[in-house]
């Protein structure tokens, strides 16, 4: 690890430089220096000569950091909770650009900054195991930006994506107006370990006119299948996007004629602009787990209710001689 005393930085009265920022090296200053405020410790920030964390630097916060003016990046931030009231950064300043932000383990970020300012713009964050991120201002151009294991994020401004990027996982995110673009992916990102749920909460409609909605269907815990899903608290409108969906194996023959899944469920009515625009049966196949179609999802949409959903329907030869009921016809899955 490389590092520096020279920390560009003015420190809080009747502290001393060890006892807030501990450095690899006591070296004279180079690039990739690595800032740490251990678990215990306290520092404060407020040069605003030159940024904290610059091009290739990284800071890792397990105590309490807090930045009272200056800039924040280009170099990452990493947030570790390990313990009550450590995790906790506090940004006062107007914007905050670092490469990448990880925040795990309760930790907590608040960004303070002008309603005329985009207080958070990043190329990646991911806020996970009940860590809150809370920014009294906007969210801008993330490359990707994840929740994950019940993260909240609260934005008071705007919180907006590009085309470029994606935001996915499992946890909420709280806006006062969404633009989003690019790939919204709910639940696992790597499609590997299960299926999850992706919240968002605005008082404006949020649009997926420009985006790609990308989900999976998989055996759960227990022995049925289970979808991605995307919740919203308000309304949401749907655009000329895409829907894009694994294949889906089922080598059990767990899967039933009429089995739904919401994928989409919002606590408004739907405004349809357009559908998917890649909505054909044939974009959504069901194989045997040898590569075998053995059926395809429907997709459905329910403006009344809000809703999104796939329907299963087995090819003609794989329902063999048994009658369909109807009651069999829709079994729903959450």
């Amino acid at each position: 690890m490389r590092g520096s005393i020279a920390l560009r930085a003015r420190f809080a009265p009747g502290l001393v430089a060890p006892a807030l920022f501990v450095l690899g090296a006591m070296s004279s200053f180079v690039s990739a220096a690595v800032y740490t405020v251990p678990s215990g410790t306290s520092a404060t920030f407020t040069s605003a000569d030159a940024p904290l964390v610059g091009t290739g630097d990284s800071a890792v916060v397990n105590g309490q950091l807090t930045v009272e003016s200056g800039d924040f990046g280009p170099g990452s931030l990493l947030i570790d909770g390990i313990g009550s009231p450590d995790g906790d950064v506090y940004f006062n300043v107007g914007q905050i650009q670092p490469s990448s932000i990880t925040m795990q383990n309760f930790s907590r970020l608040l960004v303070n900054a002008p309603a005329s300012a985009n207080s958070l713009t990043n190329g990646g964050t991911t806020v996970s195991v009940d860590s809150t991120l809370t920014i009294n201002g906007s969210v801008s151009n993330s490359a990707n930006f994840y929740t994950t294991s019940n993260g909240v994020v609260t934005t008071t401004s705007q919180f907006q994506t590009d085309g470029n990027s994606t935001l996915g996982g499992n946890g909420s995110i709280s806006a006062g107006t969404f633009t989003l673009e690019g790939v919204i992916a709910p639940g696992d990102l790597e499609a590997t370990t299960g299926t999850g749920t992706l919240a968002l909460t605005s008082a404006n409609d949020i649009s997926l006119a420009n985006t790609i909605y990308l989900l999976d269907i998989m055996t759960g815990f227990g022995p049925f299948f289970e979808s991605d899903k995307l919740t919203v608290n308000g309304s949401i409108t749907l655009g000329n996007g895409l829907l894009v969906m694994n294949t889906v194996s089922d080598p059990t023959g767990l899967l039933q004629v009429g089995d739904r899944f919401d994928v989409i469920d919002a606590t408004a009515a739907l405004t349809l602009g357009d559908t998917f625009g890649n909505d054909d049966p044939s974009n959504f196949p069901v194989d045997d787990g040898s590569g075998n179609q053995i059926g395809y999802f429907n997709v459905g949409y329910d403006v009344s209710a809000g809703q999104v959903y796939l329907t299963y329907v087995p090819e003609p030869a794989s329902l063999g001689v048994v009658g369909l009921s109807p009651l069999l016809l829709v079994r729903r899955r959450r």
